[in-house]
């Protein structure tokens, strides 16, 4: 207990960040991608489940490629004429070093069956982790406009500056949810590279994970902008 991520949790997280979106920002962009984050999520637990277990289909088929490919290289090597003395030494060499050619193509051929699994497996991960990445970076261009000195009464608008949609109140509530939506990308990330511990996946859940801290900082310092703007002025000396 407490020594993995409960994937439920986080779903529950996600669930329950996306009715307070949507009670705050009913008709935002953002709610959709609360929704949408939502569904990756429900959809996450089917994929690390189809991850965790091993596939018996593919592991019977390449159990029998296998053997039969071995079964086949021994029944050419039975029908090899070893008699050394019907052989000169060249001819021998030429026969070691087809022999030799032989096993490690035979050995390569193995080990690339053996490893079909993984790869679709991680082909399979890492396109789920591409959609969380692509999800973090469509969050960032939402809260690129939400400008705390925008709600400064000395700012001074243009005609193609963007529209004044929130209190400062509920600009601390945009970006707070913001950040919580990162660092739930960053925990479904990290469920992929628990449940299938390969090298790409870690790698690429690693780099998730470090561009929604980036991200999440960017919106930290927006909120401590906007949190001096309501900071109450100095006493002056008397």
């Amino acid at each position: 207990m407490y020594r993995s991520i409960d994937l439920n949790e986080v779903v529950v997280t996600i669930v329950g960040l996306g009715v307070r979106v949507g009670e705050r920002f009913p008709k935002s962009n953002f709610f959709k991608i609360c929704l949408e984050l939502r569904k990756i999520a429900l959809d996450c637990d089917s994929q690390v489940t189809w991850i965790s277990r091993p596939n018996m289909k593919i592991r019977t088929g390449v159990a029998g490629v296998t053997i039969g490919t071995l079964l086949l290289s021994l029944y050419c090597l039975s029908h090899i004429d070893l008699k050394y003395q019907k052989l000169s030494t060249v001819e021998v060499i030429q026969l070691s070093e087809t022999l030799v050619n032989g096993i490690i193509l035979l050995s390569a051929s193995i080990y690339f069956l053996f490893s079909v699994e993984t790869r679709i497996k991680r082909s399979r991960a890492l396109k789920a982790l591409h959609e969380l990445r692509s999800m973090a970076h469509i969050i960032d261009m939402l809260q690129l406009t939400k400008d705390p000195g925008m709600l400064d009464d000395n700012a001074i608008r243009t005609s193609h500056s963007p529209p004044r949609e929130f209190t400062l109140f509920e600009l601390n509530r945009y970006l707070d949810y913001c950040s919580e939506m990162f660092s739930l990308i960053g925990k479904l990330a990290a469920i992929y590279s628990e449940r299938l511990p390969d090298p790409e996946i870690v790698s690429a859940a690693s780099e998730i994970e470090s561009l929604c801290s980036s991200l999440s900082r960017k919106v930290w310092q927006k909120m401590s902008s906007a949190a001096q703007l309501q900071l109450p002025d100095p006493p002056t000396d008397t």
